[in-house]
């Protein structure tokens, strides 16, 4: 059934995934909170591409983000506000993001599509990461094959991440801080 959501109406996916493991060995002041500062900085990069890539699209048209439910509902609302507000993020189109709403999947009939997309591109990326031998799952073949579905599914490889972690470095203490407090990590210092 999900799949005639996707036939019935075009979708342009963006979705990353990230291995916490190499996160912490990379940047071990996350090591604290790893997922939420996973959250915090996937959220950027989902902005980001929506931003770029989508809006461009429809130019006439807002964005209301809707999440799963989590106990990070917090974190991302004060992270969207900060990006949105251009606090710690600057990006195409900000102004243009209206809101970012939790939500249950078993209530909202957006995130069940979501949600399989979410967990395709989880199996994807853990397929990637950490190599078995086995093939692409045939539902994400399946998905990839329908015509009225465009986008980019991203991974942060080792290497994406120490770039991450440069970019993190080169931050104004202010900005820093303000990453670090919205991803609900302590720091001894804006210089860690």
């Amino acid at each position: 059934n999900l799949f005639d959501v996707f036939r019935k109406h075009p979708v342009h996916i963006h979705s990353y995934d990230m291995p916490l493991q190499v996160m912490i060995q990379q940047i071990p002041e996350t090591a604290s909170n790893p997922v939420g500062f996973a959250y915090v900085i996937l959220l950027m990069m989902l902005i980001d591409q929506i931003g770029k890539e989508t809006l461009r699209l429809y130019p006439n048209d807002k964005i209301v983000l809707y999440h799963d439910h989590c106990a990070y509902d917090a974190a991302l609302a004060d992270s969207f506000e900060q990006m949105v507000d251009g606090s710690i993020f600057s990006s195409h189109n900000l102004d243009r993001f209206v809101s970012i709403t939790p939500a249950r999947w078993e209530n909202c009939v957006l995130l069940q599509p979501a949600d399989m997309i979410a967990y395709e591109n989880f199996k994807e990326g853990m397929r990637k990461h950490y190599p078995s031998g086995r093939n692409r799952r045939k539902s994400l073949n399946a998905l990839l094959d329908l015509n009225a579905i465009s986008g980019r599914a991203s991974g942060f490889t080792s290497e994406a991440i120490q770039e991450l972690k440069k970019t993190i470095a080169d931050m104004e203490p202010r900005i820093k801080q303000r990453l670090f407090d919205a991803a609900r990590i302590k720091t001894s210092s804006t210089n860690t």
